[in-house]
């Protein structure tokens, strides 16, 4: 009855997670990978393998079954998931797919330029190729990295697991109805993965090794904590947090519009049409 209880609460969380944001999905290659990974039920153990079988039938498929009507509903009764962009061929597909995983890297590596907005009004005929690239070179890196884990049967196969999975639903690999590319927020579940990554690197690491590195990570986190202090006071007005996000990404019409209509607000119209010219 204690299991049962567990379980049903269980569910009921992955089911206010949904309601909240879809991106919740990736919960559920997480979720199988910590089961096979982490917690080694597929073990060759006397009564592992039942064990596993029934796990697989009794949360496994009922996860995924869920999940799949869930998405079925969403998309057919409420709208507003898929793009209504035109379709795209192949390589404007994987150009797009490539640059969109590239501008999350690069916000990964560099934090120290935030912006509210990137890649707002994607153009397939010109993509931004430096992203592709480094879209195209992180791809490559996590799937072998996780070819390599998944043959080892190693842990931190778990964390690439995560961190692709939490990316893949913000990807545009299904174009999304958004009108920006990217956004910071997509970033949270993917950042938690690469903590595990960060994690499990540290304990591979020789005890000296370990030490250095876990002190350039904690400077590392500082800096972060300090850049995102001192970026606060933007979120407490509208028109400020607009601004900056113009003043950083100046090519981004999206950010100049919303400029404009913030201050169309303000009812400083001579300024707002100043930011819509």
């Amino acid at each position: 009855s204690e299991k049962r209880r567990t379980l049903l609460f269980a569910w009921l969380a992955y089911l206010v997670a949904m309601l909240c944001k879809e991106t919740a999905i990736s919960l559920v290659p997480v979720v199988i990978a910590l089961d096979y990974l982490v917690l080694n039920r597929a073990s060759d153990e006397p009564g592992k393998a039942k064990s596993t079988r029934r796990h697989l039938w009794r949360c496994h498929v009922p996860l995924a079954l869920g999940t799949g009507v869930f998405l079925v509903l969403r998309i057919f009764y409420q709208g507003g998931v898929l793009s209504d962009r035109p379709s795209m061929g192949l390589w404007p597909r994987l150009s797009m797919l490539l640059e969109t995983i590239g501008h999350y890297g690069a916000l990964t590596l560099n934090p120290y330029d935030p912006s509210l907005q990137v890649a707002a009004f994607y153009n397939p005929a010109r993509p931004d190729w430096m992203m592709v690239a480094l879209g195209a070179i992180l791809l490559l890196a996590f799937s072998a990295g996780l070819y390599w884990a998944l043959r080892k049967r190693a842990t931190v196969g778990w964390a690439v697991i995560l961190t692709m999975a939490a990316v893949s639903p913000v990807s545009n690999l299904v174009p999304l109805s958004l009108r920006s590319l990217v956004a910071e927020r997509f970033l949270y579940l993917p950042l938690l993965g690469v903590a595990f990554l960060v994690g499990f690197g540290l304990q591979a690491a020789r005890p000296q090794l370990r030490r250095i590195l876990s002190a350039v990570v904690i400077l590392l986190c500082l800096s972060w904590t300090t850049v995102d202090a001192l970026r606060s006071y933007q979120y407490a007005d509208e028109l400020k947090l607009w601004l900056a996000t113009a003043e950083s990404s100046p090519n981004n019409p999206l950010a100049q519009q919303m400029v404009a209509s913030t201050l169309v607000r303000h009812r400083r119209y001579g300024e707002a049409g100043k930011w819509l010219a």
